[in-house]
């Protein structure tokens, strides 16, 4: 089964390529943008590769096996979202809100995954702590396990 195509996946009646559109004005400062808000929509399978997503609010979105190599999600609240078995080869996922995502499968560009990293299983302390920000701050929640 192959990628879906932007033009055929919609979320709150319109398309994702609409949504990701308004999205680049947002972060253009144009008129007619708007932050893309796909907050618990379906983008599994989803071709999203090279795709800017910084600061988007994908929480509770199903991501399940979509193609995210080279995306751009600084910022981006991926909070409960399933990542299972997603490509995030080379993707920027500097400061993205991740508590409760689901990464399991999930290949990335380390020569260690997410599991051998802390990512999986530990609610992510060890990134937080790394960055200076308390658990409790950042929404974690001390070896929560997030495996299905």
């Amino acid at each position: 089964m192959g990628l879906r195509n932007l033009k055929k996946i919609k979320h709150n009646g319109k398309t994702l390529e609409e949504i990701l559109k308004a999205h680049e004005f947002f972060w253009a400062n144009k008129e007619g943008g708007a932050r893309a808000d796909l907050a618990g929509a379906d983008l599994s399978r989803a071709d999203l590769r090279e795709l800017n997503l910084a600061g988007a609010i994908l929480k509770d979105a199903n991501l399940e096996g979509s193609d995210l190599r080279g995306a751009r999600l600084p910022g981006a609240d991926l909070s409960a979202a399933n990542l299972r078995k997603a490509d995030l080869r080379k993707v920027d996922l500097t400061e993205a809100f991740l508590p409760g995502a689901n990464l399991a499968e999930a290949q990335d560009s380390s020569r260690d995954g997410f599991e051998e990293r802390g990512f999986i299983g530990r609610g992510f302390e060890h990134d937080v702590d790394a960055a200076g920000m308390g658990r409790e701050e950042a929404g974690c929640v001390e070896n929560k396990d997030l495996t299905p």
